[in-house]
C-alpha cells in the first residue's frame, strides 16, 4: 500500500504543478492565444479549472501523504505530513512551476495547453463550469469598468474619442431588444434570450460567425445597424 500512497502523492503533485504553471502561462499569454482561442477566452472556465484541480490535488495529496507516513509507523505523522506536505506543494507544486513559466512561457504553453484542456473539458462536460459561471459575477460594476478604461485612455485620446468610447461601452450593457431592426425573423436562424444585453448578443454572433440574431420574440439584432446607431449619436 505504501507504493500506492506514494504514487497518488506524486500524481497529485504533478497535477498541482500543471495547474500552477498553466495559470502563470495563461496570465502572461493573454489575450494572444494561437490555439483553443475560444476556450481560453472563457476566463471563468479557465480559472475554475485551475482552482478546482489545484485544490483537489492538494487535498488528495496531503491525505495520502499522511496515510503513507502512518503506514510506515513514523511518529507524529499528522504533524510531519501537514508541514511536509504544505512545503512540498508550496515549493514544487506552486512556486517552482510559476518561476519556470516566467522563464519559458511560450514553450510551456505549447506543452501544457493540451493536458490542461483535458481537465477543462472534464469540468465542462460535467456542467461544473456552467454552474460556476452562473454564480460568479464581476466584482466591479459596469460603471467602474468604464471609468477604469477611460482613466487609462485619457492621456492618449482626445475628449471626443473618450466620449465615443464611453458611450459605446455603455451601449454594450444595454438590452439588445432596444436595438432591434425591422426584418423577417423567420429568416434568422439563431436566437438569444430576450433579456440579453448587446454585449451578450455580439459575443454570441462572434461565436457563430454571423451578423444578425433574433432577440427572443422582440426582433432582430443586426450588428451593422447597431454600429451605425452608436456612431451616429452626437
Amino acid at each position: 500500500m505504501e507504493k500506492i500512497y506514494l504514487a497518488i502523492v506524486l500524481i497529485s503533485l504533478i497535477v498541482s504543478m500543471l495547474m500552477s504553471s498553466f495559470e502563470m502561462v495563461y496570465v502572461r499569454k493573454a489575450p494572444m492565444f494561437n490555439i483553443f482561442e475560444r476556450q481560453l477566452h472563457d476566463r471563468t472556465g479557465v480559472l475554475t479549472t485551475v482552482l478546482f484541480w489545484n485544490t483537489f490535488a492538494l487535498t488528495f495529496g496531503l491525505v495520502n501523504l499522511y496515510k503513507f507516513i502512518e503506514s510506515i509507523n513514523i511518529p507524529a505523522g499528522l504533524l510531519i505530513s501537514g508541514v511536509g506536505g504544505a512545503l512540498l506543494f508550496a515549493i514544487f507544486g506552486d512556486m517552482v512551476p510559476k518561476i519556470m513559466s516566467v522563464v519559458w512561457t511560450d514553450a510551456l504553453f505549447r506543452i501544457l495547453v493540451y493536458p490542461f484542456m483535458a481537465f477543462y473539458y472534464i469540468l465542462k462536460f460535467t456542467g461544473f463550469i456552467s454552474v460556476v459561471s452562473r454564480i460568479l459575477t464581476s466584482k466591479y460594476s459596469n460603471y467602474e469598468i468604464v471609468d477604469f478604461i477611460i482613466r487609462n485612455m485619457k492621456s492618449e485620446a482626445d475628449k471626443k474619442d473618450v466620449e465615443f468610447i464611453k458611450r459605446t461601452i455603455n451601449y454594450l450593457y444595454m438590452p439588445a431588444r432596444g436595438f432591434t431592426v425591422q426584418g423577417n425573423c423567420d429568416k434568422v436562424k439563431h436566437a438569444i434570450k430576450e433579456n440579453a444585453t448587446c454585449m451578450q448578443a455580439i459575443i454570441k454572433m462572434r461565436e457563430l460567425g454571423i451578423s444578425r440574431i433574433r432577440i427572443g420574440n422582440a426582433g432582430v439584432f443586426d450588428l451593422h445597424e447597431f454600429i451605425k446607431k452608436v456612431s451616429s449619436q452626437p
